[in-house]
């Protein structure tokens, strides 16, 4: 088998006929969607980290200027178990800026037909703008009798808006069940020419999976208008449409800092596509986001978000000049965002024998290393603070949550002593996770190592 290998990209190029490309890290150079399979499985290890807590909601006041984002936290794996001690407001004044309506940046472009979202836009933005004019006829019945016509827009998902001369008509959005969004909007057309925005956007729903490239997202039609006269419907869909790929204020970097934001008293709320801003100086619910997705989950009352709690990493947050943005698209009160900080009480880990290597051990070269096992770590979470006290150990079958662990029929007594051994004094420790460490209490079941600690 020939083979050759490049400077750049950092590719191992392999003869055609072995069908086969791997990295110079000796990984198979898969899909996309296969790499993401085994992100998800590693970022499904971690979810106790981020639904162990439930922190003390505070206020952000009246002060806030917000960009939307999505937040990509970094793991570790172990949780924290305490509760909100900053309860700080977010600033003294808010900030905004409006997004245009439809078509407002010098890159946009024009196409017959309706284009399908994800190809077209590249991961450059989750925003699609779809833009038609079309012209009412002076005659139309439903001018004359007051009714009104139905705009019927069908998308691949996974949410739209629709504005009708620059007024929000209506939205419609998808589920995890079924991304794809249908809608029927009654709206009101004038004589002559009108304009017709469709904000297409992808946020929310699965992201990832086998052969996700293909199942597609954005308006592909049809779109019609239904009541015209003698009862006929118009089909839009082949008609040229104006695109824009992503939003304004994306453009502008308003997340990064801009001159361009407004601050007066009289803030603006419940108004469609605007841009807040805050500078924070330290948000929760108490609902749980464990498992799948659904459209009914958390739903707490009708018109409000299915999930209010993000997590954003410790990491990101500086002891001050913080600055939050947020893109409002239908219409909010951005004053009732709250952000709080967690100061921890306990450090756990909870690692079972069937948990993957830590990721640093994955491309060692090392037989004995690639089979010790799984291993548990721990780390205190500010600067200058050591482990003090180990709370609770078990390896074995133990269960609970982290502050309420309590162990199980099967349990190594020797568990204790060796994590104190190893954590007590040090900032952060880890332990296998394994019969080797602690001994076989129970054989044939499958174990697992369970830790609460204390730092000071």
């Amino acid at each position: 088998m020939d083979s050759t290998v490049t400077s750049s990209p950092p590719i191992l190029k392999t003869n055609p006929r072995c069908g086969l490309r791997i990295g110079v890290d000796g990984l198979i150079r898969q899909p996309k969607w296969g790499h993401l399979k085994d992100l998800h499985k590693s970022i499904k290890l971690c979810e106790e980290a981020l639904v162990a807590t439930d922190p003390v909601i505070s206020s952000l006041g009246q002060n806030l200027e917000i960009n939307s984002m999505t937040v990509i936290p970094s793991f570790v794996h172990q949780y924290l178990k305490g509760d909100a001690d900053s309860a700080d407001t977010l600033g003294s004044s808010w900030s905004w800026i409006y997004e245009p309506v439809g078509i407002s940046k010098n890159d946009a472009f024009k196409k017959p037909g309706l284009l399908e979202q994800i190809n077209t836009t590249a991961d450059k933005s989750d925003y699609l703008w779809y833009s038609l004019s079309t012209v009412i006829k002076d005659n139309e019945p439903f001018l004359e009798d007051g009714s009104q016509t139905v705009l019927h827009v069908e998308s691949l998902g996974h949410a739209l808006h629709a504005f009708v001369n620059g007024k929000l008509a209506g939205s419609g959005t998808g589920n995890a069940g079924n991304a794809k969004v249908a809608v029927k909007i009654p709206v009101t057309l004038l004589p002559g020419k009108n304009t017709i925005d469709l904000l297409s956007l992808t946020a929310g729903l699965q992201n990832y999976g086998a052969f996700f490239e293909l199942q597609g997202a954005g308006i592909t039609g049809p779109v019609k208008l239904e009541g015209l006269k003698n009862g006929t419907t118009v089909d839009l869909s082949s008609l040229q449409w104006t695109y824009q790929i992503g939003l304004k204020g994306e453009e502008l970097g308003l997340s990064s800092g801009n001159s361009r934001w407004v601050t007066q008293p009289a803030l603006p709320t419940k108004q469609p596509l605007i841009w807040y801003k805050v500078s924070p100086t330290s948000g929760c619910s108490n609902c749980n986001y464990r498992g799948s997705y659904s459209s009914s989950k958390c739903l707490k009352n009708c018109a409000k978000p299915s999930q209010t709690l993000y997590h954003v990493p410790r990491s990101w947050v500086e002891s001050s000049g913080n600055t939050l943005v947020l893109f409002e698209e239908i219409g909010g009160d951005p004053t009732q965002i709250a952000f709080a900080t967690k100061q921890s009480a306990s450090l756990c880990s909870h690692v079972s024998e069937s948990h993957p290597l830590p990721v640093d051990m994955w491309s060692s070269n090392s037989e004995a290393e690639r089979k010790a096992g799984p291993v548990l770590s721990l780390e205190c979470p500010f600067p200058n603070q050591v482990i003090s006290s180990i709370k609770f150990a078990s390896f074995g079958t133990p269960r609970g949550t982290c502050g309420s662990f309590s162990h199980g029929q099967c349990k190594s007594t020797r568990a204790l002593s060796i994590v104190q051994k190893a954590c007590i004094g040090s900032k952060r420790c880890s332990i296998g996770a394994s019969a080797g460490t602690f001994g076989d209490p129970c054989r044939g079941v499958a174990k697992s190592l369970a830790v609460e600690a204390s730092c000071e």
